[in-house]
């Protein structure tokens, strides 16, 4: 490609970055195509004169963008590349491109913070404009089937803790620590789609505060997230009330 380039005599790239165009399908203002000299386009027929579908077709889709695009100026080139986590590397798809990781943030707000209560309402209520917006989301307590396009993740917790740290869990909560056959898979798949649509993921699950959880789960999670964690911590009075009525039910079980 660059010895390509190079032929047609068409200048130096002034940046790092340039446009690119992954397609012979494109559109250009006639300012820019008569912004090259006419021996560019000159050389471009002669080296695509040689037959049809041959590699100079293939550098000069490549070098469509550069050609005929508005040169970048210098800030927007320091802007994409400080917006950029890095290069993707693919040479049988768009090789070369800048790309941006998918963040993932973790909600991780205990169960009974009425603000997290009400912010996963919330997720639920907007979760159209949230999609618009390129964000996808998997709710705790809120599975409905598959209504919303998530997997249930409500357990999620109890597919990550070793057995000791299921040990540590009341009586009357051991249902919360059997893993369902299907979720880490269901949901694995569902963090692959979101990835391949280059969409944010929230994920809300108040049992990954729990002790042991952060190990498994950073195992778990594909590399390709840009991860972000959210903590939430209950008010202090709010904290008594409820850690009271979580003692109450545990004496009372026993």
């Amino acid at each position: 490609l660059g010895s390509l380039y190079n032929s047609l005599n068409a200048g130096e790239v002034a940046n790092n970055v340039t446009h690119v165009c992954y397609g012979g399908v494109f559109a250009a203002s006639v300012d820019n195509i008569l912004r090259r000299d006419i021996s560019v386009w000159k050389a471009v027929e002669t080296s695509l004169a040689r037959g049809n579908n041959v590699l100079e077709g293939h550098y000069a889709e490549r070098s469509w963008g550069h050609l005929l695009s508005t040169p970048l100026q210098p800030y927007q080139a320091e802007a994409l590349i400080s917006k950029s986590d890095g290069v993707y590397m693919n040479k049988n798809s768009m090789h070369g491109a800048l790309i941006r990781r998918p963040k993932l943030f973790l909600h991780i707000g205990v169960k009974g913070t009425l603000s997290s209560e009400i912010l996963a309402e919330s997720f639920i209520s907007d979760i159209a404009r949230l999609k618009l917006d390129g964000y996808r989301v998997a709710v705790h307590g809120k599975y409905d089937g598959g209504l919303h396009g998530f997997p249930d993740i409500d357990r999620l917790g109890a597919c990550l803790w070793s057995e000791v740290s299921k040990q540590r869990i009341p009586s009357y909560m051991k249902e919360a620590a059997i893993c369902p056959e299907h979720l880490l898979s269901s949901l694995n798949d569902f963090m692959n789609h979101t990835l391949n649509d280059s969409a944010n993921l929230i994920l809300t699950n108040p049992w990954l505060s729990r002790p042991g959880t952060a190990d498994p789960l950073s195992t778990f999670i594909d590399p390709s997230w840009d991860v972000n964690v959210v903590l939430y911590y209950r008010r202090y009075f709010e904290f008594i009330t409820l850690v009271f009525d979580d003692w109450r039910r545990d004496l009372f079980n026993h």
